[in-house]
């Protein structure tokens, strides 16, 4: 049976992947809150890992905004409980992507079990580039982003403008 989403029956579902690292998540999410808003039919659930979401949903974040249609997930971190982290990024990252594809799948339907609607679209980050193949096995549509993508365009077509204000040091 398909949820109320505050302001009307759930038509479509999407599934938002967000990598949990850096400023990865942010930016999707506010992407996400802009279309939403314009969508109060369409279900966003954005698939993330909890202490992510945390922070980003929290009601101390001033880019918390609250959506009817836009519901935090959690996917799990990979991290073993009780493990102690012997590099905070570098093994946290490590971890979460060693199960990620497991754990995203495993969170996209349990999510279509609670909002009885299937996912129609995956919009995820470039990152999780598995999301390609089960967008595939689902007949959805895939939007992968890549949130940093205009800066480093622009950084990479200015290169010659950048070395002659700050010089490249021979290299």
């Amino acid at each position: 049976m398909a949820q109320s989403t505050g302001s009307g029956t759930v038509r479509r579902h999407v599934a938002v992947c967000a990598f949990p690292f850096g400023t990865h998540a942010a930016p999707l999410l506010r992407l996400v809150q802009r279309i939403a808003a314009t969508a109060p039919d369409i279900r966003f659930t954005f698939f993330n890992t909890q202490a992510s979401n945390a922070k980003l949903f929290s009601a101390t974040n001033g880019q918390a905004v609250s959506f009817h249609n836009i519901v935090p997930h959690t996917v799990h971190d990979g991290v073993p409980e009780g493990h102690v982290l012997s590099d905070p990024l570098g093994e946290a990252i490590s971890l979460f992507l060693s199960g990620a594809e497991e754990n995203v799948r495993k969170s996209m339907l349990e999510a279509e079990e609670e909002v009885g609607v299937e996912i129609s679209c995956l919009v995820t980050d470039t990152f999780l580039w598995f999301c390609q193949k089960i967008a595939e096995e689902k007949g959805a549509a895939w939007v992968p982003l890549w949130a940093a993508g205009n800066a480093v365009l622009s950084a990479y077509l200015h290169t010659e403008m950048f070395r002659s204000m700050i010089g490249d040091k021979g290299k």
